[in-house]
């Protein structure tokens, strides 16, 4: 005899941590702290994407459930939203998520060499040369087009 079937929203709220603030995801999470919930085999998603479609309805197709109090693994319907990806990047930047200066992965500069070059009276094309980056580059850290918080 097969073991009884538990349904999905039972089987997703008895993963849930309900505390004062939020509802924390205690199942398995990704490399970024959001909880993956196995609806049926061979399909997983975000906890909080399972959540917000349990207790508010269907997710419209090219929209992604945000945060309002962004601990990722926070299921807690009421902290949950629906937005665009642009939606999601500018919560990011006001929130002051937005990876800056040495935080962005792939940056070459520091904050220590962002100032050297500013103080700089050397060709833009030199400075390129010394820091292993391009002239636009140097001229967008001149302009403070990009390090503008430095």
């Amino acid at each position: 005899m097969a073991p009884p079937i538990i349904p999905v929203e039972i089987r997703f709220w008895s993963k849930v941590n309900r505390t004062q603030t939020c509802w924390l995801w205690t199942g398995r999470l990704d490399v970024d702290g959001y909880g993956n919930f196995t609806v049926r085999k061979g399909q997983t998603e975000k906890a909080h994407r399972v959540a917000f479609k349990l207790k508010k309805g269907p997710v419209p197709v090219g929209l992604l459930v945000l945060h309002r109090c962004d601990v990722p693994a926070c299921v807690r319907p009421k902290h949950l939203f629906l937005g665009t990806h642009r939606d999601n990047q500018a919560d990011k930047v006001t929130k002051g998520r937005q990876a800056r200066g040495s935080k962005v992965s792939s940056s070459k500069l520091t904050k220590v060499s962002v100032l050297a070059i500013r103080a700089s009276e050397d060709r833009q094309v030199d400075l390129a040369v010394k820091y292993g980056v391009s002239q636009a580059a140097i001229s967008a850290v001149i302009t403070r087009k990009v390090w503008g918080h430095i």
